[in-house]
């Protein structure tokens, strides 16, 4: 009774000769494979057809002619609040502005989380953290928002 209960043996040989297909068809005929899924795939069929019938499809009312939103709020309002920073001056640094101008020897001042000002020989102000930008490129104004640190 063992013996029944396992998939016949097919050796390479039978592989060969029957061809890959037939001898697939041959193993899932012999061990019940094909037996066994027909009642389940009949009871999945049976549950997507009464899932499909019990959604009955509505439709909401069209809104009337010149109907006014309710709601008047900004949509995509930003959750962005600048950290409190001493202003920061880049001196000496090759800066590329938004324009594509090239200024080489410039001075990038930021503010408040802004770029206040970019010209060459800017004052810093009191209290300012001082970068030393040669031999360093500066676009001030544009953001890298692939950054993973989440501090854009």
């Amino acid at each position: 009774r063992a013996q029944q209960d396992r998939a016949p043996v097919l050796t390479h040989r039978d592989f060969r000769r029957l061809g890959a297909e037939a001898a697939s068809r041959y193993l899932r005929a012999s061990t019940g494979e094909t037996a066994m899924l027909r009642p389940l795939t009949a009871a999945l069929c049976a549950a997507l057809l009464a899932g499909c019938a019990s959604t009955a499809a509505t439709k909401d009312p069209p809104p009337a002619a010149g109907a006014k939103a309710d709601y008047t709020g900004d949509v995509y309002a930003s959750t962005y609040r600048p950290i409190a920073s001493p202003p920061v001056l880049i001196s000496n640094a090759t800066v590329l502005v938004g324009d594509g101008t090239r200024l080489d020897g410039a001075d990038v001042l930021l503010q408040d989380g802004k770029v206040a000002a970019i010209g060459s020989g800017l004052s810093a102000p009191a209290g300012a953290t001082r970068v030393d930008g040669s031999g360093k490129w500066v676009t001030p104004g544009l953001i890298d928002v692939h950054s993973h640190l989440g501090v854009y």
